[in-house]
């Protein structure tokens, strides 16, 4: 049951990632949000990869389940990243608005 929720919180973390890439409409912006998705799917796919015997045993932390002090400053500043790309989506919507309505 742990691994499920797990699982399942990773996904809609993921699925979460993808909604806000949705209603972003700055280039860099999207490209922050699609190489933190990445990082978070590759690790995922690749620990349940492991698990279920389909890719070599590596060393790669799961994500935010795994114990380690680099791996959780990672998807903590990766997450603070997407939280902060959604947060400044109108702003910089507005800001290129402004600039091509001159």
């Amino acid at each position: 049951m742990k691994k499920l929720y797990c699982s399942s919180t990773l996904l809609c973390a993921c699925h979460h990632t993808f909604l806000i890439y949705c209603k972003i409409h700055n280039s860099y912006s999207e490209l922050l949000l699609i190489g933190a998705a990445s990082i978070y799917t590759v690790q995922f796919v690749s620990n349940i990869g492991m698990s279920l015997g389909y890719f070599p045993m590596t060393s790669m932390s799961l994500p935010f389940i795994s114990y380690g002090l680099m791996p959780i400053l990672l998807n903590s500043y990766l997450i603070g990243v997407v939280l902060s790309v959604y947060r400044r989506k109108d702003l910089t919507s507005s800001i290129f608005s402004q600039i091509e309505s001159s």
